[in-house]
C-alpha cells in the first residue's frame, strides 16, 4: 500500500507495465487483484493531476493502460457498506414482491418494485476494460478529465459534489454509466458552447454532434437533484444537440425531480428498453 502516495508521474510515462497495482487501503482491507490489468485504489482525485493530454494519447495510441480498474473514495469500507445495503434492499424488494397483498394497490407497487428489481439485474451496468469507480463525499474529484476520456465505464456512488458529469470530462470513449445518490446532480450529459468550442476545428458539425455517440448503456437512481438526463444549454444554430446513436438501455428511477430526458432534435435509433420508474 501506499498511504501517503498523493502524486504520480503520469506525464512522464514512456512505458508501464500492464498488471500494476497501487493501492491506499491494502493495510487491513481485502481487495482483490484477479484480473490481469492496472488497479488503482486512492482516497482522492489529487494522484491523478499529471494525467496529461499527451498522456490520454497515450493510452489511444495503444501504448499503456489498454485495461484499468480505478477506484477514488475516501474509504472502499464506505463503497462495500452502500453495494450492500443496495443488494439487500434487492433481496427484500424481490421478496415483498412475490408475496401477495390483501391490499390491492399495495400489491401493485410491489409488481413495480420488483420489475424495477429485476430490471437492474437483467441490465446490470458492464464494466468494461477501462472501468473507474467513484465515491466523492469528502471534496470534489478535480484532475480527472483526461482519464475520464479514456474510460469506457464509469459507476458514481454517493456523490456530494458533481452537478453534471461532463463537466468532469468530455467522457469521449464512454460505452457504460451507473448513477447512484448522486445528491447533486441536475443534469448527467450537457453541451456547452465551450465544450463545442474545444473539439477540434477540423471536426465538421455532424462530427461535433455525434461526439457522444459511443455511450450503450446508462443507469441512474436516487438523484434527487436531477431535471434532466441530457441538456443543450447553449442555444445556437450551429450547435446540434449531441447523437446517442449507440444508446440501447437507458433505465431512471427514483428521480422525483426529472422534467426530461431529451431535448426534441435528438434521436435514439436504437434503444430497445427505456424504463422510468417513481419519477
Amino acid at each position: 500500500g501506499f498511504p501517503n502516495q498523493s502524486r504520480f508521474p503520469w506525464h512522464k510515462l514512456q512505458r508501464f507495465p500492464n498488471v500494476f497495482c497501487l493501492d491506499h487501503y491494502a493495510e487491513g482491507h481485502d481487495n482483490h487483484y484477479d484480473n490481469q490489468v492496472a488497479r488503482v485504489y486512492v482516497k482522492d482525485s489529487r494522484l491523478f493531476y499529471s494525467f496529461s493530454e499527451s498522456t490520454k494519447e497515450l493510452v489511444q495510441e495503444g501504448e499503456f493502460l489498454q485495461s484499468f480498474y480505478v477506484q477514488i473514495a475516501p474509504s472502499t469500507v464506505n463503497i462495500r457498506k452502500l453495494e450492500d445495503e443496495e443488494d439487500k434492499l434487492t433481496s427484500m424488494l424481490q421478496e415483498l414482491a412475490h408475496k401477495r397483498s390483501p391490499y390491492g394497490d399495495v400489491y401493485h407497487r410491489c409488481i413495480a418494485l420488483e420489475f424495477s428489481v429485476m430490471y437492474m439485474a437483467r441490465s446490470a451496468i458492464h464494466q468494461t476494460a477501462r472501468h473507474v469507480h467513484m465515491s466523492t463525499i469528502d471534496k470534489y474529484p478535480h484532475g480527472l478529465k483526461y482519464l475520464l476520456e479514456v474510460a469506457k465505464s464509469i459507476y458514481v456512488i454517493n456523490d456530494s459534489f458533481v452537478d453534471c458529469l461532463t463537466n468532469l470530462s468530455n467522457l469521449d470513449e464512454l460505452e457504460e454509466c451507473k448513477l447512484h445518490f448522486c445528491h447533486r446532480m441536475k443534469h448527467v450529459f450537457e453541451t456547452t458552447y465551450h465544450m463545442w468550442r474545444d473539439l477540434p476545428n477540423s471536426w465538421d458539425s455532424q462530427h461535433k454532434s455525434a461526439w457522444a455517440s459511443r455511450l450503450k448503456s446508462a443507469w441512474a437512481s436516487q438523484l434527487k437533484s436531477l431535471i434532466h438526463f441530457y441538456i443543450l444549454a447553449y442555444t445556437n444554430s450551429a450547435i446540434e444537440a449531441i447523437g446517442f446513436t449507440s444508446l440501447n438501455h437507458l433505465h431512471l428511477e427514483h428521480c422525483p425531480r426529472l422534467e426530461s430526458i431529451m431535448p426534441r432534435n435528438c434521436a435514439l435509433p436504437r434503444l430497445t428498453t427505456l424504463n422510468i420508474l417513481f419519477c
